[in-house]
């Protein structure tokens, strides 16, 4: 019985050497796995391109009170951004230039309301949401990033505008789950 225990350990932990060194090699061939429900679920590859309205990318959150209050509640994970933040990957919506306004309907980007973005007031444990108020231009190094594929998203509608320091990566889908 000893025999058998430790031969399904050992296959265990070969199994998660295997997996984990899988993953290790895909993320250094620059592919990127999302399993979150801000944008559609699947495989993404950095492409390299400039970022643009409509490109996906994948972002450090900046160490501010509504990421940290965002981590406390379990809406991002940790990760190997600073101050130990999880990447995120969003849609982008505004870029440098355009003029933005957010509003209690959704967010306008240049007088068009984006379908989608009306803000929440509390997440699903009935909690209070930091919704962003605010309208103007985007300046040189600023986006308006948006989760596109659910409307509760942790978006730009709660945390606003982000620099283009905190933007890593213009990702590409390669299979998208459907």
């Amino acid at each position: 019985m000893r025999r058998l225990f430790d031969r399904a350990m050992l296959a265990m932990c070969l199994t998660a050497a295997v997996l984990v060194t899988g993953y290790g090699l895909l993320y250094a061939a620059g592919f990127r796995i999302n399993d979150t429900r801000s944008v559609a679920k699947g495989v993404y590859r950095i492409s390299g391109e400039a970022v643009r309205r409509g490109s996906y990318i994948t972002f450090c959150p900046p160490d501010t009170e509504v990421f940290r209050m965002a981590r406390r509640r379990g809406y991002i994970r940790a990760g190997f951004c600073p101050e130990n933040y999880s990447g995120l990957m969003k849609f982008v919506a505004g870029i440098p230039g355009d003029n933005y306004r957010f509003t209690d309907e959704g967010l306008l980007i240049n007088g068009r309301l984006l379908g989608g973005t009306r803000p929440l007031w509390q997440d699903g444990l009935g909690q209070p949401l930091p919704v962003f108020e605010g309208e103007g231009r985007l300046k040189d190094d600023e986006y308006i990033l948006i989760g596109n594929a659910v409307a509760n998203s942790f978006d730009a509608r709660y945390y606003g505008i982000v620099r283009r320091e905190h933007i890593r990566d213009v990702v590409k889908p390669i299979w998208i789950e459907e």
